[in-house]
C-alpha cells in the first residue's frame, strides 16, 4: 500500500486555531469511515501533549482501564494505578494530575464507548472538571448519524458542551490526484471513478499498475477492501438496511426522479421521503435541482463515485466475481464503464 498523506490543510489549521484558544476545548470531529479523520488528528497531535485512544466495544469497564494505561503512557505518571468506576472520577484526577497543562485527549470511535450512562458521565465530567481545566478533548467517529445523535443533537447531553465541531469530507478530485500523480488525468480519471476522493480507497491502488489492472485487482476482486465495503458501511450507518438498499440500488441504475425511485421500491410516499432524507443526512445520496426548474423536480444521485460503482458494476456481476472470474465480469461492463467515465468526468 503506497502511504502517502495530501493536504487536509484547513482541517489541520483549523485544529491549530482552536488548541491557541485559552481553556477547555471540546471538539466533535466526524465523517464517514476510510475518510481520514484518524490520520487528521495524529498529524495534529504531532509534537503536543496528548493522549490517543481508540475505544473498543468491550464496556466502560474495561475502556477505562486502558484509556488509563494509554494516559500513563503518555506522560502522567502512575495513572493507572488508580481504580476508576466511572469517567466523572477518571477526568477529576486527569485535571488535578495535569495542573492546568496544555493536554490533548482523544477518544476514536466515541460511539463504540457509549453505554446506558456514558452521555451523562461525560456531561458531568465536563461541566465539574475538564470545563475549568486545559484539557482540548477530541471526540472522533465514524457513524455520522450516530455522532450527530450522540453530540450534536438537542437531546444529547452532550449538546451546548462543543466549542467545535468538524465534519471530515472526502478529497477533491486535484487533491486525490496527488495519491496517485505517476498517472495521467485521463487514467487517473478511471480510478477516481471508483476510489472517489477516500484516502484509504486511493491507498488500495498500486500506482505501479495500469488503471484498468488496478481495478481488476483491487475493486472487482472479492479478497480485495472495496469489493464488500459498501455494503459494510451501509449497516454500519442504518438499522434498516434492507430497506435503503433498494432505493441506493434504483439510483445508481438511473432511477433519479422519486416518483421512477418509489415505482421501483414499491413504498410509499411518505416512507420513502424519510428514507431519502436520512441517506442525504449521511452523505450517501445528493440532490440536483435543474437551473430554471422547481424543487418537486429534482434529482436523486448517490453522492459518491465509489457507492455508484458498487451498485452499478460490482453488485451485479456478483456471480462471476465470486467465481474469480473478473476477465468475463469486465468485458461485460467495460462499454458501460466508459459512459460512467463521461458522467464522472
Amino acid at each position: 500500500m503506497n502511504q502517502v498523506f495530501v493536504d487536509r490543510n484547513d482541517e489541520l489549521r483549523a485544529l491549530e486555531e482552536e488548541y491557541k484558544k485559552k481553556g477547555a476545548r471540546f471538539c466533535v470531529i466526524y465523517g464517514r469511515r476510510r475518510v481520514g479523520k484518524t490520520e487528521i488528528v495524529r498529524r495534529f497531535m504531532a509534537g503536543k501533549n496528548g493522549v490517543y485512544y481508540l475505544a473498543d466495544r468491550r464496556g466502560a469497564r474495561w475502556n477505562i482501564k486502558d484509556f488509563q494505561k494509554a494516559v500513563e503512557d503518555a506522560g502522567v505518571k502512575n495513572f493507572s494505578a488508580y481504580g476508576f468506576e466511572d469517567w466523572i472520577s477518571l477526568f477529576k484526577i486527569l485535571r488535578e494530575s495535569l495542573e492546568n497543562e496544555r493536554f490533548i485527549v482523544v477518544i476514536d470511535e466515541f460511539p463504540n464507548l457509549v453505554e446506558d450512562s456514558t452521555l451523562s458521565e461525560f456531561q458531568k465530567a465536563w461541566d465539574l472538571y475538564i470545563s475549568n481545566s486545559n484539557i482540548f478533548l477530541i471526540l472522533v467517529g465514524s457513524s455520522i448519524s450516530m455522532m450527530q445523535r450522540l453530540t450534536l443533537d438537542y437531546s444529547s447531553p452532550l449538546y451546548g458542551r462543543r466549542t467545535m465541531q468538524l465534519r471530515v469530507e472526502k478529497m477533491k478530485f486535484w487533491d486525490a490526484w496527488k495519491f496517485m500523480h505517476k498517472y495521467s488525468l485521463k487514467d487517473f480519471l478511471s480510478i477516481y471513478a471508483v476510489t472517489d476522493g477516500i484516502p484509504y480507497y486511493l491507498l488500495q491502488m498500486n500506482p505501479d499498475l495500469n488503471w484498468k489492472k488496478n481495478i481488476m485487482e483491487n475493486a472487482l476482486s472479492k479478497n480485495s477492501v472495496l469489493y464488500e465495503e459498501a455494503e459494510f458501511l451501509l449497516r454500519m450507518e442504518l438499522r434498516e438496511f434492507r430497506h435503503y438498499y433498494p432505493i441506493i440500488e434504483a439510483i445508481a441504475t438511473g432511477k433519479r426522479r422519486f416518483n421512477e425511485i418509489m415505482d421501483y421500491t414499491h413504498m410509499d410516499s411518505g416512507t420513502l421521503s424519510k428514507y431519502l432524507s436520512n441517506l442525504i443526512n449521511i452523505g450517501v445520496v445528493r440532490t440536483e435541482i435543474p437551473m430554471f426548474g422547481r424543487k418537486k423536480n429534482r434529482r436523486y444521485r448517490l453522492s459518491d463515485n465509489y457507492f455508484t460503482f458498487y451498485f452499478a458494476f460490482i453488485k451485479p456481476h456478483r456471480h462471476l466475481l465470486e467465481v474469480g472470474a473478473v476477465k468475463d465480469a469486465w468485458e461485460r461492463m467495460e462499454d458501460r464503464f466508459n459512459t460512467y467515465l463521461g458522467n464522472v468526468l
